[in-house]
């Protein structure tokens, strides 16, 4: 993969963003080479990994563990319950670490600022439509617990088809940050926010979507504005042409 900067220097790594742009070079971004067992209630897999990728984002205390892609054994405690315990790839966003299972070559900031990979456990219970994970995690990107203090995380979301061409969803979140090492939030550290949205698929190639999402905090969320209640509401219409 060749990248070009027409801005700024040639093989520029930007501060805010974890993709540099290594101009008049060739090189793999990343391969993988991994193994799976699979045995009644018990799955395991381990994989190694190599690339820029890996250089870019396994830095710090991860760094010697770089060439671990994920080890994790995942045991089928009921029929709706299952416990998986190991490095394994994020629950979070929709763009991964295997760039041909985005939906772009390369990824958007939101992915930069959320983790690719996480190490701890995982409980999750599935019924249905219905998936709810709770995680006791080392940290956000973090193979190695470098700070002492695990994070803890639960990403709350569900989706319905009333119809053939109508779909509703809804979403809780809630974030609490005291260091304010993730999200420097002003006057305070934490947010809850609850989103209920509703999608219309007009016809094959357009749909239509709103949503309404609220926001609750003590800290200032949008500059320039010290409330920190605050209700956002967005429509939006896409156009698939594939």
């Amino acid at each position: 993969m060749s990248s070009v900067a027409t801005a700024t220097p040639a093989n520029t790594a930007y501060g805010w963003m974890l993709q540099p742009a290594n101009a008049r070079a060739i090189e793999p971004v990343l391969a993988i080479a991994g193994l799976q067992y699979t045995s009644g209630t018990l799955r395991a897999r381990i994989g190694l990994q190599a690339g820029t990728f890996v250089e870019a984002n396994y830095l710090g205390p991860d760094a010697p563990l770089r060439l671990l892609h994920e080890a994790w054994a995942d045991i089928q405690l009921f029929d709706d319950l299952s416990l998986k315990a190991g490095v394994f790839p994020s629950h979070i966003g929709n763009e991964s670490m295997i760039s041909s299972e985005c939906r772009t070559l390369t990824r958007s900031l939101i992915a930069d600022f959320t983790p690719y990979y996480e190490s701890g456990v995982v409980l999750t219970w599935t019924r249905g439509i219905v998936s709810l994970s709770a995680l006791a995690l080392n940290g956000w990107q973090r193979i190695v617990d470098d700070n002492g203090h695990p994070a803890f995380a639960t990403n709350v979301q569900g989706r319905y088809g009333v119809a053939d061409r109508i779909s509703l969803a809804a979403r809780a979140e809630y974030v609490n940050d005291p260091q304010n090492i993730l999200f420097p939030l002003v006057g305070g550290s934490s947010v809850f926010s609850w989103s209920a949205g509703i999608d219309v698929q007009a016809q094959t190639a357009v749909k239509f979507r709103g949503e309404v999402r609220h926001f609750t905090s003590e800290a200032q969320l949008w500059k320039g504005n010290t409330d920190g209640d605050n209700i956002v509401v967005t429509l939006g219409m896409s156009v698939d042409l594939e």
